[in-house]
């Protein structure tokens, strides 16, 4: 579910501390109204405050507390960013512009090539009014000051999320099925590509060695977190420009985790990069095989509380042990030796001020660090606890496949084949004949031309919900659409198709009779086809023939039909095979590339 209505204002600190108020564009909406503003230099402040008879705060001229500003709409967390450097910038919200909440200080980012120009988001609850406390002093010579003003919207709440849930799922038995997806969460995936459909930030994968730890220094005691992940997404994929929210996982206070950055497993987040040193050389880069997880919430004074760290514990338990790594452990990691379990300050750069521009960190909060070997012993005892998974183990409903084609998924990763929403394909894939008819699952479920399917290494599933009932998709009927009969040929020895245009006007029953005739050609491929009770549902109509000697193959719009006259390592003289119509298509990029992301293992978990 995308975001129905995220609104962002920004707020410019230009040469008369103008406002200036536009709404996110989303498919209903007209594109962002841009600020009109000019530069100004913090330098420049006093003077101009001065000028327009602002007030200057303090013993000494070291503060400046801006007019406030009101918002044209309500918002419920607050960004700021800017070029050059500052010395310290809170911020304050009200409802009213009567009752002010705390000061807000801004942690400054210390992520990525703009380290040190952009403060970690502000949660702030619902408020209508701003103003801002900037630090002056030597050293400060910031040009542009920007606060993003950001409207999570009426999406799902994480209550709603959960409580729909009830009756569905054992939250403390099964964890790895309580991860709250980026649908669920509603995330809005269009801030992912680019004006011309690109993505902005490219999935790149790798084998996972290590779990960093974070917070995300948002107010403790949320009452939504759901909102909290969807303003935290937004603003490092649009007010950042990431493309995509940068922790793999979230954990909130409740124990309730989110999948963050999308691709699946091993894709690589963005939350450990240093940024530019006072040279502009950017730091090391720790985001490549590790998995990056925050707990919702500021832990430099207090911990997290209770179901926080069990939420965390189970969470890394799922991950760590998928990729067989010791949470006791450690060892080497980019430039330095980390534990397996390790917290973001553990990665900084030496000698580095904190926090500053090139790169110092506090996080994951000084109160949450002293818990880290609690969290690394309790991680360890699950994953002792967890029974021994075998390739592919049964899951509520259905069943889940580390192998694709015989091989293990790496970390465990592979695909579900499940009766879930009603949708029927695990009762479909036993009642064929399991992987022995279908062969293994080759892609997770997608949505394609309207219907839900799931490929499988011989045929993909299509639900049609109008009758209830599995079909098989018309695999090498799109293969030709899309221009693949040559390639085909050339490598699966896959005949093209026979001229269909003379069937144009025939009666149905004519052009079965047409198509079916094909099988005269070879007697064990036409038993092979009748020996189904449906074959046209099951193989659809046969399209061509063509004898290559060794083997003879009958191609049908839905799969292929071999029949071999030599041994080979796959057959004996006389076998007829189903060719693995879903791996082709796999391979020549008709599948979504979502679709084929291989999904995390839904570990079953002991209660703690």
């Amino acid at each position: 579910m995308g975001l129905s209505r995220r609104d962002f204002l920004r707020l410019a600190v230009g040469s008369g501390l103008a406002v200036g108020l536009g709404g996110l564009a989303h498919a209903e909406d007209p594109p962002v109204t841009e600020v009109r503003s000019s530069r100004l230099t913090v330098k420049d402040l006093r003077a101009r405050a001065a000028a327009r008879g602002l007030s200057i705060l303090g013993q000494s001229p070291s503060e400046y507390i801006s007019e406030v500003y009101r918002a044209d709409r309500t918002f419920d967390a607050v960004g700021a960013f800017w070029t050059g450097r500052i010395r310290s910038l809170a911020v304050q919200v009200s409802r009213d512009g009567s009752d002010w909440s705390p000061w807000y200080d801004v942690i400054i980012g210390t992520h990525g090539p703009t380290a040190g120009q952009y403060g970690e988001l502000i949660v702030t609850g619902d408020a209508r009014y701003l103003r801002f406390k900037l630090g002056l002093g030597e050293g400060v010579d910031a040009d542009v000051l920007n606060f993003e003003l950001i409207n999570s919207g009426p999406g799902p709440s994480t209550k709603d999320i959960v409580n729909g849930r009830v009756g569905l799922m054992a939250p403390l038995e099964a964890p790895g099925q309580r991860i709250i997806s980026r649908a669920e969460w509603g995330a809005d995936e269009r801030l992912r590509f680019d004006e011309n459909g690109r993505e902005i930030w490219p999935r790149q994968y790798h084998v996972i060695k290590k779990a960093i730890i974070h917070h995300t220094v948002t107010r403790n005691g949320d009452l939504n977190p759901a909102a909290t992940v969807r303003a935290i997404y937004y603003y490092h994929a649009k007010v950042l420009g990431w493309g995509d929210i940068g922790y793999n996982y979230l954990v909130d206070q409740q124990g309730n985790v989110y999948e963050g950055r999308w691709g699946g497993a091993g894709v690589q987040g963005g939350h450990a990069a240093y940024g530019p040193d006072a040279n502009g050389n950017l730091g090391p880069d720790y985001n490549p095989g590790s998995v990056g997880i925050a707990v919702l919430g500021n832990y430099e004074g207090q911990a997290p509380p209770s179901d926080a760290r069990l939420g965390l514990d189970k969470a890394l338990a799922w991950k760590l042990g998928a990729w067989q790594i010791d949470p006791t452990g450690r060892g080497p990691f980019v430039d330095k030796d980390l534990p397996n379990i390790a917290a973001h300050r553990d990665c900084q750069p030496p000698n580095v001020p904190v926090p500053w521009r090139n790169g110092g960190t506090l996080c994951n909060g000084t109160a949450f660090y002293r818990q880290m070997d609690s969290v690394r012993g309790e991680t360890a005892d699950l994953v002792r606890r967890l029974p021994a998974r075998p390739p592919d183990y049964d899951i509520p409903d259905g069943h889940f496949f580390t192998q694709t084609n015989g091989r293990g998924g790496a970390g465990g990763t592979g695909y579900s084949v499940t009766n879930a929403d009603g949708i029927r394909f695990w009762d479909e894939f036993r009642r064929l004949g399991g992987v022995q008819a279908v062969g293994y699952p080759v892609s997770r479920r997608f949505s394609w031309n309207g219907f839900i399917c799931q490929a499988f290494q011989r045929v993909i599933f299509q639900w049609r919900p109008e009758v209830g009932r599995v079909y098989f998709v018309n695999v090498f009927d799109l293969l030709h659409d899309a221009g693949k009969d040559g390639w085909l040929e050339a490598t699966r020895s896959v005949p093209r198709p026979f001229d269909t245009s003379p069937d144009s006007g025939l009666p149905w029953g004519e052009v079965v009779r047409r198509h079916l005739s094909i099988l005269d050609n070879n007697p064990a491929l036409k038993a092979r086809y009748f020996a189904e009770s449906d074959p046209i549902l099951y193989f659809g109509l046969p399209m061509s023939y063509a004898d290559y000697g060794p083997v003879a193959v009958v191609r049908c719009q839905r799969a292929v039909l071999q029949y071999w006259k030599v041994k080979t390592p796959w057959s004996n003289p006389g076998d007829v095979l189903v060719a693995n119509g879903g791996d082709v298509s796999k391979e020549a990029g008709l599948l979504p590339t979502r679709a084929v992301v291989p999904e995390d293992p839904p570990y079953p978990w002991v209660n703690s």
